[in-house]
């Protein structure tokens, strides 16, 4: 006769087959908040090696290998997208998908949310690009190459004045350089004299925005666009424009750009949960003569 298990081993193993297979479903979807990729990442190099653009239908998943295809689903209208993961992140707590401004319209996240919603994502096809490896380019500078090409003896190291990138060089070790460190700013660390990093970007004249602020004093705008940060918005236009007496000007800060005056509509009502007020204007109408 064969040898055969006791029945309580079969048991254990028949439970910890379907605990496997229960578990495989599980980690085929997901639940947790999806948002929205930031206009200052258009044309910008993905982790897939893939430059990010707004029109496609892609998004960003910690886990997931590159070329994956997945479905992301809103709990709320159950309005369902599917995009390409070439990126990762998001590394945000309780965010599972970064999604593309395309993927995010088609859900209507950024209406009805400011930013971020709900979803499940579920798993239809898993991809399998390696990450791409990527290479630093080497600046070569002939004083530093000289520096480099010197031998360092024993007797080097253990002299008083031995310098510290002799002996890290010796082990084999490169000196980190500290990384500048960066944060946003918002309305509660805002300094009216400080230093701050700005990058100046001229977006098409074409939709709608939301116009929440109007200074004829520049230092107050910087101030406006901290607050409105701390509140976390995100998309902030800054429109200068002539004042109606001579030699004035005037700085228009908005929200947006919108694709249609409904959306626009939208956006305002749910930025008055935020009490922060503003009124619908047609990009086009703006007049910089």
């Amino acid at each position: 006769m064969r040898n055969q298990l006791p029945i309580s081993h079969k048991k254990i193993f028949f439970i910890f087959g379907l605990l496997l297979v229960f578990r495989v479903q599980i980690s085929a979807q997901e639940l947790g908040i999806a948002a929205i990729y930031s206009d200052k990442f258009q044309g910008k190099k993905t982790f897939s090696g893939e430059l990010y653009d707004v029109g496609k239908m892609t998004a960003a998943h910690k886990t997931l290998p590159m070329g994956s295809i997945v479905r992301v689903t809103r709990l709320d209208n159950k309005k369902s997208v599917e995009v390409k993961i070439n990126d990762k992140g998001p590394y945000v707590k309780g965010r599972v998908v970064d999604l593309s401004k395309k993927a995010a319209f088609l859900l209507g996240l950024k209406v009805e949310s400011l930013g971020t919603v709900k979803v499940k994502v579920e798993l239809i096809k898993r991809g399998g690009l390696a990450a791409p490896k990527i290479e630093m380019p080497v600046v070569e500078n002939p004083r530093l190459k000289k520096e480099s090409e010197r031998i360092i003896t024993q007797k080097d190291l253990n002299a008083p004045t031995a310098k510290k990138n002799d002996v890290l060089k010796a082990r084999g070790i490169k000196e980190q350089q500290p990384k500048p460190k960066l944060f946003v700013v918002d309305g509660k660390n805002f300094k009216d004299f400080d230093l701050y990093k700005i990058q100046v970007m001229r977006p098409d004249k074409v939709g709608y925005g939301l116009q929440v602020a109007n200074f004829s004093d520049y230092e107050n705008v910087m101030r406006q666009i901290a607050d409105l940060q701390e509140d976390f918005f995100k998309n902030i236009l800054v429109s200068v424009e002539k004042g109606k007496k001579s030699k004035t000007t005037n700085y228009k800060v908005l929200l947006g750009p919108f694709p249609d005056a409904a959306t626009a509509a939208s956006y305002k009502e749910n930025a008055k949960k935020k009490k922060l007020n503003g009124f619908v204007v047609n990009l086009k109408t703006l007049k910089y003569e």
